[in-house]
């Protein structure tokens, strides 16, 4: 095998032929261009030599094994175009050397590299040197990669369905759907003993038909009211459908859990590259990247290696190196993540003195193979897309598309919610509490906490009058016996809390008042005007009446 040697091992004589050092120096200079006589004449001849330098997967190979086993997407490339323009097996021989040795090779007018098969950019830097390139054999380009995790959805995976603008809307329809269904029923003229219901009533049916919650109110008795509804439980259905059936790919997929998703998340962050790469970084993209040299696969390991440790978020070399790094890696925590940018070709490489009819015969050999052959798909497919394993990408290997159970941390958010609506319960039954009797220990505690922060000064309010009339002896007035009509058979016999009842003593507020707070369902409970004065008259009967004063 044809590897690196120096001149001087071609043509030195036996040592012991000369006597003085003198002699010996001037002997070795006329020797050295004699061997440069000798190569330059041997050097594009058969055997041709063929230098390729090790870096995956374009080219693997070692300098001290048998160069008929290197392999890789350019090896064998060329081995099936060494077979199109006629070049037997014995015609030719690789050799692997450093990538720095073999570009200084191939642009000396002395060196010993017959091409170069090994992959090499067609820059201006190379062109400028006379180098002579092929058609070209592969479209490369920059690519990051980085270390990172996958995780399985998240804490508020279930909610990430709908945008944040659709979960709006549903809930501001289902309180409008209420306040419509609400104004419809009190202005449609009430049926015989049928008891009206508030915006708070029927806002609490929309939004329970959201969640298929029973909410005991009823169905509207209007028919605008009901057609009304029958178009908001479509739009409810649909839109619980789509949730079913986005919310488990949503709560199973997996995410990057990295900073870096591309070329434009690298500005000011620590990234490493090849020392070759830094100025094109730097200029076009404004990276500032750490160079690193690679002579061969163990650079590329140790660049591998310092990411691992977290020295860099992200590593920026070929495309084809990192996309067969990320597939052949056992661990599955390396990704390439964004587009190739800074694109390129790679080709054959020739010195200047090569033959140009044998560069175009291979050139017309490539369109051949790849037109009529797919050659260099196939092996694009062969040796840099699938890496050489799909343990990565199956469902059953452990990897990246590995099949899991939905975890409690997915869907923790649900329990979250609930705790936030039990905190909201205690709050409003302390506040609940609190009005009804301001004296009890619920109202100090209510009292002495709004006082904590600021509202208030904690002390319990004055006696009423009528409370203070009891306090002296008094007596307080039996409340009102409120009769509960239930509703017409038209809107159902459910009925509610907030059925549009509202406590009302002597010289309460005015009938119009009443009414507004009645159609809007703020209050517990609303007693009737004839039923106060029933209830201050009890032996004389009143009609029912269906309207609210």
């Amino acid at each position: 095998m044809i590897g690196p040697f120096s001149y001087l091992d071609v043509v030195r004589p036996p040592s012991g032929s000369y006597s003085s050092s003198r002699d010996a120096n001037t002997t070795d200079e006329a020797l050295q261009q004699q061997g440069r006589t000798l190569l330059q004449a041997t050097r594009f001849q058969k055997p041709y030599n063929v230098c390729v330098s090790d870096w995956l997967p374009m080219v693997m190979c070692n300098h001290d094994d048998d160069h008929t086993t290197f392999t890789g997407y350019q090896v064998e490339l060329f081995r099936m175009l060494a077979q199109e323009v006629g070049w037997e097996e014995g015609d030719y021989v690789f050799s692997c050397i450093k990538y720095s040795e073999m570009m200084d090779d191939l642009k000396s007018p002395t060196g010993l590299c017959s091409l170069s098969a090994g992959g090499v950019e067609v820059s201006v830097e190379n062109l400028a040197s006379s180098l002579k390139f092929s058609w070209p054999t592969y479209k490369s380009g920059l690519r990051v990669m980085i270390s990172a995790h996958l995780q399985s959805g998240s804490t508020w995976a279930f909610s990430e369905v709908f945008h944040w603008t659709v979960w709006l809307a549903l809930g501001g329809t289902a309180v409008a759907v209420g306040f419509l269904v609400a104004l419809i029923e009190w202005a449609t003229p009430s049926r015989q003993g049928e008891v009206k219901k508030g915006w708070q009533a029927w806002s609490w049916y929309s939004l329970s038909r959201l969640v298929h919650v029973l909410s005991h109110v009823g169905d509207p008795s209007a028919d605008a009211s009901r057609i009304l509804m029958l178009g908001y439980g479509f739009l409810v259905l649909v839109m619980v459908s789509m949730y079913t059936a986005t919310s488990a790919s949503r709560i199973t997929a997996e995410k990057l859990v990295h900073p870096v998703h591309g070329k434009q998340d690298l500005v000011g962050r620590p990234v490493l590259t090849w020392s070759r790469y830094m100025t094109a970084l730097k200029d076009h993209h404004n990276i500032e990247a750490t160079g690193h040299s690679w002579e061969g696969e163990a650079d590329k390991d140790a660049m591998v290696a310092d990411l691992r440790a977290g020295t860099y978020d992200a590593l920026v070399l070929d495309a084809p190196v990192l996309e067969y790094t990320v597939g052949t890696n056992p661990d599955c925590d390396l990704f390439t993540v964004g587009e190739p940018f800074e694109t390129f070709s790679l080709a054959l490489a020739f010195p200047a003195d090569f033959n140009d009819s044998t560069v175009f015969d291979f050139s017309a050999s490539i369109v051949r193979l790849q037109t009529y052959q797919g050659a260099l798909d196939m092996l694009e497919n062969v040796y840099v897309k699938t890496g050489g394993t799909s343990k990565c990408f199956s469902s059953d290997g452990g990897g990246h598309g590995s099949g899991k159970m939905i975890q409690l941390y997915q869907v923790s958010g649900l329990w979250y919610i609930l705790l936030i609506a039990i905190g909201l319960c205690f709050v409003l039954t302390l506040i609940h509490n609190a009005r009804k009797d301001p004296a009890s220990a619920t109202g100090n505690i209510l009292r002495h906490a709004l006082a904590f922060i600021g509202i208030g000064d904690g002390a319990p309010p004055p006696p009423s009058g009528i409370g203070a009339a009891a306090g002296a002896g008094g007596h307080l007035p039996p409340p009102p016996m409120a009769r509960r009509h239930w509703g017409s058979a038209g809107g159902g016999s459910a009925m509610s809390s907030m059925d549009g009842f509202e406590a009302s003593t002597p010289g309460g507020p005015q009938e119009g008042a009443k009414t507004l707070k009645a159609f809007l369902g703020v209050s517990t409970f609303a007693y009737r005007e004839e039923e106060e004065e029933e209830s201050a008259s009890p032996k004389k009967a009143k009609p029912p009446h269906s309207s609210f004063m």
